[in-house]
């Protein structure tokens, strides 16, 4: 006796391909809409406040574990609907297709952190390399271009810290040998503008030759000869604002805080501009200015009223009154 279903699946038609994939488009659609909506009503919240700030934060791409789940999610669906006909082999073709792509991201996340992982031994090997000769007093006299971008931070660092490895100073001769040697590599270069090892020669050369980043460093460097960061002042604006910006703020050169004030005041700021809070809370600024600055409004006039204080008190003490 023939069941009830045969008659049917005599009936309908073999199913193919064309009959699954709008399923499994309907499938991914669904999970799209699911993961945006996630990303942006639970996620995203606690990603603008704790890491971007503000709203709305960016929606990651789906990874390779959401996909994999979409495909079994699929998979199913396309056997439901297979239940009792009778089906081609191309049927369940766009649904393997979808599962070999969270099988490629997969292969391609594996690559990659194998690559990241062994990028990562070889910087180390290449640090520890660097570390061990930068122990030899005349490595960096010697050392000539090419250099990697780990003896390249060595050097920089060497530069910053003033110390070729620790406990061990840099000396004049060494930062004169790299200027000389990797001055071409303007990271290089601006690190020695910047540097305290570096010599007064070396400087007012940097002030003259170097790039533009470079001689705005020459100009902050505490050792550099007041006449040299005073003709500095001269330069391209963006180079003499961070002169006068940084003099203002750290250094002691009441002609340069008197250039910068000058230059800044012709240019209508705003009176709370950062540019005289910076010369109201320096004691090298000029007193004439600090008296211009104390009329300013908050935050300005209070810092130009404490500073001019500070200096009177100083000057009391030192004749003993």
């Amino acid at each position: 006796m023939l069941s009830s279903t045969q008659p049917i699946i005599a009936e309908l038609p073999e199913l193919t391909w064309r009959d699954s994939v709008w399923l499994v488009v309907l499938v991914v659609t669904t999970a799209a809409i699911l993961h945006v909506a996630f990303f942006y009503f639970i996620v995203g919240p606690l990603m603008a406040i704790f890491l971007f700030g503000n709203w709305p934060p960016p929606i990651l791409p789906p990874g390779w574990g959401e996909l994999a789940i979409v495909a079994v999610g699929s998979g199913l669906t396309l056997a439901i609907k297979a239940r009792d006909r009778l089906l081609d082999w191309t049927y369940y073709l766009p649904a393997v297709l979808l599962a070999l792509w969270p099988v490629g991201l997969f292969i391609s996340d594996v690559a990659r952190d194998s690559k990241r992982a062994e990028v990562f031994r070889q910087s180390i090997a290449d640090y520890e390399d660097i570390e061990a000769r930068m122990r030899d007093p005349n490595f960096l006299m010697r050392l000539k271009p090419p250099i990697s971008s780990t003896c390249q931070s060595a050097v920089f660092a060497a530069l910053n810290t003033g110390q070729r490895t620790r406990g061990v100073p840099l000396t004049s001769a060494e930062v004169h040998a790299i200027l000389t040697n990797l001055g071409s590599d303007p990271m290089i270069e601006e690190g020695v503008a910047s540097s305290r090892v570096t010599s007064v020669d070396d400087l007012q050369w940097l002030a003259l030759h170097g790039n533009e980043d470079a001689r705005a460093d020459v100009g902050q460097n505490p050792h550099t000869p007041p006449e040299t960061r005073r003709r500095l002042m001269n330069d391209l604006d963006v180079v003499s604002y961070r002169i006068g910006s940084a003099a203002a703020a750290r250094l002691c050169d009441p002609e340069v805080n008197r250039i910068f004030w000058n230059r800044e005041n012709r240019r209508n700021l705003p009176k709370s501009d950062l540019a005289y809070q910076e010369l109201a809370a320096n004691p090298c600024t000029p007193k004439d200015i600090l008296r211009k600055l104390e009329t300013f409004p908050e935050p300005v006039g209070p810092k130009a009223r404490a500073t001019v204080l500070g200096l009177s008190t100083k000057s009391k003490e030192a004749t003993g009154q």
